[in-house]
């Protein structure tokens, strides 16, 4: 038997009905589509002429999801807001957003929805530390709610002062 050939052609595409979007997609309205639902080509055999990777489809269609709001919230163990808290999200191993809590210990960021993202939460101040803290989600739905509860340390300084 000769060699094992693969013809023929294969596209990968991420549809999605409007309000969601993924990243670069574009109205399927002109192929007889309603003009709420978009479309994005994630990988595609018949332009690169070669067969895709698993690895390279997927790690494009998590980077190209749809985003949702989540606010995260972060709060010491008696339930106190915790403002000035650097919140970072990262999905296949890039940076997809970066905001800070505000004087509420609230913050609001766009994350991409269905893919597993890594959020992280730190803070260093001279006057307080919080410990790095990291979760892996999935977010399933808009407007998700996610509570970081940090633990705190207190740095005490001791000065020594001349005695009288």
């Amino acid at each position: 038997p000769g060699p094992n050939y693969r013809i023929g052609s294969l596209e990968v595409y991420m549809c999605c009905m409007s309000p969601l979007r993924p990243w670069g997609a574009a109205p399927l309205s002109k192929r007889g589509f309603g003009a709420n639902i978009f479309g994005l080509c994630i990988s595609s055999k018949l332009k690169s002429r070669s067969w895709p990777s698993n690895e390279a489809v997927l790690k494009r269609m998590s980077l190209s999801m749809p985003q949702v709001p989540v606010e995260v919230l972060v709060r010491n163990g008696l339930g106190f807001p915790i403002p000035g808290v650097a919140l970072s999200v990262f999905c296949a191993e890039q940076q997809v957003a970066q905001n800070s809590t505000d004087q509420t210990g609230s913050v609001h960021l766009l994350v991409p929805l269905f893919a597993p993202v890594t959020l992280r939460a730190e803070r260093i101040t001279p006057a307080l530390h919080m410990e790095r803290q990291e979760k892996i989600l999935e977010i399933m739905a808009p407007d998700t709610q996610i509570t970081f509860i940090a633990e705190t340390c207190v740095q005490l300084w001791q000065l020594e002062t001349e005695k009288e």
